[in-house]
């Protein structure tokens, strides 16, 4: 579990870090950290509050199916499997067959990937590694420059600063 946690936390907190090496105050970096996953997250959200709202679109119809095959509960399944089919349905699948050959794409379609990201990682993480180098040797080049720029201080509410 804490394998699956850091893949979000660790990038998370690098970022909220950098934000708080430009900007040393807490309020601020928290602020615009904030700003800036909420703006890489509002596509998400976005396709959800649509997806509500073609559900709430069916409503009706579901209520009138519930009513007019009250008594047939098979019957009813069925006619919400194909009201379900008619207006979306993004795996194109009309039974566990199906479901199960789509699965099986999904799977070698994530294995290709996996092993191209590995690739990747091969190819460019010593290049990473070497511009996030160079970035760090240009903030100690920076800071020593310039002394009197604030850089990773920590103000306290209350208390004078040296």
């Amino acid at each position: 579990m804490g394998a699956i946690f850091n893949i979000l936390a660790v990038p998370l907190g690098w970022l909220l870090h950098f934000i708080y090496q430009f900007i040393p105050n807490y309020f601020v970096s928290i602020f615009l950290f904030t700003l800036l996953v909420r703006a890489i997250t509002f596509p998400l959200s976005l396709k959800s509050q649509k997806s509500q709202a073609d559900r709430a679109k069916l409503a009706p119809r579901l209520e009138r199916l519930q009513k007019k095959y009250a008594q047939d509960k098979q019957k009813l399944q069925q006619k919400q499997m194909e009201l379900y089919a008619d207006i979306r349905n993004p795996l194109r699948v009309r039974d566990r067959t199906e479901l199960v050959s789509k699965l099986r794409e999904l799977s070698v379609d994530y294995a290709r990937l996996k092993d191209e990201s590995a690739q990747i990682d091969k190819e460019y993480g010593a290049k990473f590694e070497e511009a996030k180098n160079a970035f760090k040797s240009f903030l100690i080049q920076w800071r020593k420059n310039n002394p009197d720029a604030p850089h990773g201080r920590v103000y306290r509410i209350g208390c004078k600063s040296g």
